[in-house]
């Protein structure tokens, strides 16, 4: 049997995974605290933690370096 993680659990969950990304992959601190503020006044964010555009945790797009944002209205970052 699958386990299926609430919204809930995920936003618990998320501080420790992110934890795990290596720094060579990650944007500096204050990069990552910019695009947050604009994926938290997004109306693409659903349940405060996934991107209705390409269906990520924008927690964990953010943090990676190599991540766009995928609005296709706003391409905030």
């Amino acid at each position: 049997m699958q386990d299926i993680l609430s919204f809930k659990q995920i936003k618990e969950q998320l501080p420790e995974y992110l934890e795990t990304i290596d720094e060579e992959l990650r944007v500096t601190d204050e990069e990552y605290k910019t695009r947050l503020e604009f994926c938290f006044e997004c109306e693409g964010l659903v349940f405060g933690v996934t991107c209705k555009y390409c269906g990520c945790f924008v927690q964990m797009r953010a943090l990676n370096k190599h991540r766009h944002c995928p609005s296709p209205i706003y391409k905030a970052w």
